[in-house]
């Protein structure tokens, strides 16, 4: 390997080793999207003494906790719709420090979706939100002050199970996909006067709001997946998408060029693409549950747009909503009906599937040894990694779940539908 080669290399290792070590969560599923922590001092077994506080929400949504030194930040929105906010609370006691509210048009949604799902994006001292209805599509960044600092309209968004996605930053850049459906469900409802029914990628520049590339493409139905980063061990970085109706793809972080794609998707995509190693994975499915695990290797480090083949795809008690995770060389889930799994990553192979519990939504995350699951009745259930289903601990939170929770210096906050909650070692 050329000198500058393996500088290169050492140089993305350092930076995935200060990604796994940051004392922050600064997006959906935290730094990375790997829903990771390096934590020793988050509670493995919990008792009513670790609730440190939980918060009253003063509205509905389901976007997850955002975390940057003492401050968390959510979303939610009035009952139809026609408000969102954006609102950040003390990490230390819950108190709410500031809001900000947006009018929007109320529209068409899911039963399990919500007008406030987009989790904000923190980097340094900006915080990026996403908020969309039939005729706008809001990316707007706020100081942590609460000072707007620029906000663009990318057109509404066209969707009968409403809007979903997150942003993400890397390198000074906001990256956020707007995928949507090809056409209106209901001519004679909120979206029946949109004309443009394409998707996009886009890329603004986090400083000055000014938009840096935009891709434009087609899927037949709208994504609710966020984007990653996949950082390659040779020093390859894209922007990985997972396609609903289509499958996985990488762009390019600067131009937005599609570097390569693999095709095998039939159906809806919500989790994000995960990474371990060389090895791209994400979910696609359909009403409750997952129906496809598809899964490419990008040792090749493909560009000029080129057409890969999955290393394998999996179809049985697969998840849809929760995104799994990469620990190790394997992936662990749970599908939304409550079924967790470990495959291995390389070659699919199933290691062990057991029941866990009841219905899942939000998305498992890994701290101090142990894998964390939260079901959408409250219940948390711990588990180490390994070759069978080793429970450590469980508990159970009187609330309602479907956001994934975030962990940052021996704390996690967890959003359910009536509070914000924090739990520690006292």
């Amino acid at each position: 390997m050329p000198t500058c080669r393996r500088l290169l290399a050492f140089m993305v290792f350092v930076s995935i080793s200060s990604i796994a070590h940051a004392g922050d969560w600064p997006q959906l599923r935290g730094r990375g999207g790997a829903a990771t922590a390096a934590d020793s001092k988050l509670p493995i077994h919990w008792s009513d003494s670790n609730v440190l506080w939980n918060t009253p929400i003063p509205g509905p949504g389901i976007s997850s906790p955002a975390v940057s030194g003492d401050a968390v930040y959510i979303t939610y929105s009035n009952a139809d719709g026609t408000q969102r906010t954006l609102a950040r609370y003390n990490a230390g006691t819950g108190a709410e420090e500031w809001k900000r509210t947006l009018p929007f048009h109320t529209h068409a949604k899911h039963k399990k979706n919500s007008f406030a799902t987009g989790t904000p994006a923190i980097d340094g001292d900006r915080v990026v939100v996403l908020f969309a209805d039939g005729e706008k599509f809001l990316v707007s960044c706020y100081s942590t002050k609460g000072d707007l600092l620029w906000q663009k309209d990318v057109g509404g968004f066209n969707a009968d199970h409403g809007f979903g996605g997150s942003p993400i930053i890397e390198g000074g850049k906001v990256y956020f996909a707007k995928e949507q459906d090809v056409k209106p469900f209901d001519p004679k409802g909120p979206f029946a006067k949109m004309k443009a029914v394409g998707s996009s990628l886009y890329a603004f520049s986090l400083k000055t709001g000014e938009k840096v590339w935009q891709t434009d493409y087609r899927v037949s139905r709208a994504t609710y997946s966020t984007p990653t980063i996949y950082r390659g061990p040779d020093g390859q970085t894209c922007l990985v998408c997972s396609h609903s109706f289509t499958g996985l793809a990488g762009y390019d972080l600067q131009t937005g060029k599609r570097l390569w794609k693999c095709d095998g998707f039939e159906l809806r995509t919500v989790g994000m693409p995960i990474q371990s190693g060389t090895i791209v994975a994400a979910t696609a499915g359909e009403g409750g549950g997952g129906k496809t695990f598809l899964a490419v290797d990008l040792a090749s480090s493909p560009t000029g747009d080129a057409e890969l083949q999955p290393v394998y795809t999996l179809n049985k008690e697969i998840p849809y909503c929760p995104t799994p995770i990469a620990v190790g060389d394997r992936f662990y889930f749970v599908t939304d009906i409550g079924t967790a799994g470990c495959v291995d990553a390389k070659s699919g192979k199933v290691i062990w599937s057991e029941r866990l519990g009841s219905k899942h939504a939000a998305s498992p995350v890994f701290a101090n040894g142990a894998i964390f699951f939260l079901s959408e009745d409250g219940d948390v259930k711990a588990i180490k990694p390994g070759d069978h289903l080793e429970k450590l601990a469980a508990f159970h939170l009187n609330d309602h779940f479907l956001a994934t929770p975030a962990v940052v210096d021996g704390r996690m906050y967890l959003r359910g539908e009536a509070n914000l909650w924090c739990i520690g070692a006292k």
